[in-house]
């Protein structure tokens, strides 16, 4: 049966935060992203798939199966080249507190991350060391953004993700138990530093860095050293240098 225009508009809609957030829903696309999800339980999961791709999978009883054909597909799909399938998951509720209760695990805080493939990459990055709790500014992009979602390649549902204005992050920090690490320029060598179990890395954009407010509650500068020459270039991505540092902190803290 044909999707109605009704299920078409929906599910478009789900590609803009007001409606996911209105709806409490958002969505997935393609083969790996979305069976990475579907490893996870789940109170129900729409999936829209293409007949050839239904004939070679099963499904747990809780999703909810819609045969669609490529035309469908491509209408629905937020990507450039449609993959398959798209699947609808609900949204679970957020972690209560902007810190984590535990204080004994490492932390991540991104300060304005905008753009979805560095953040859904430093949560993909995240998952793969065993980090999981992550907290960001309020201006960061949404971590169910279809794009972010995309670059996580099924690692979402592993990293419990806490929204808050900076001001209120920094003042947390510095009454905590956190040693708040900072990612500057200027830092000390990275590679040099101990990491205590009760780090908080903090992360900022690349065109701004860490802002003033945050910077107030950092108690040790880090860095990632560079190769001498005119020729380095100005700075790292932002995923590359969390990347660098949480493989860093994981190798000096035993998670």
């Amino acid at each position: 049966m044909a999707l109605t225009k009704n299920q078409i508009k929906r599910l478009q809609s789900l590609a803009q935060r007001k409606y996911r957030q209105k709806l409490g829903f958002f969505i997935a696309e393609g083969p790996k992203v979305c069976l990475d999800l579907l490893r996870y339980s789940w109170p129900s999961c729409e999936l829209y798939a293409l007949a050839g791709f239904l004939e070679n999978h099963s499904f747990p009883s809780w999703v909810e199966i819609t045969e669609i054909n490529a035309t469908e597909l491509g209408k629905i799909s937020n990507l450039k080249t449609p993959n398959q399938l798209l699947c609808v998951f609900p949204i679970p509720d957020d972690p209560i507190g902007v810190l984590p209760e535990n204080s004994e695990k490492p932390i991540i805080v991104l300060d304005g991350i905008s753009d979805p493939g560095n953040m859904g990459t430093i949560i993909r990055t995240m998952n793969w060391f065993g980090f999981e709790e992550l907290v960001m500014t309020n201006d960061c992009v949404e971590h169910y953004n279809p794009k972010v979602v995309q670059a996580t390649m099924g690692a979402l549902r592993s990293v419990r993700c806490r929204y808050a204005p900076a001001e209120e992050i920094a003042a947390l920090l510095k009454h905590s138990n956190y040693t708040a690490f900072g990612a500057f320029l200027d830092g000390e060598n990275a590679f040099k530093c101990d990491f205590p179990k009760q780090t908080a890395l903090i992360i900022g954009s690349e065109s701004h860095g860490i802002r003033a407010e945050l910077a107030k509650a950092v108690k040790r500068k880090i860095s990632i050293p560079a190769q001498k020459g005119e020729k380095v270039a100005e700075s790292l991505n932002a995923s590359v240098a969390g990347g660098i540092l949480i493989a860093e902190m994981f190798r000096k803290i035993s998670l």
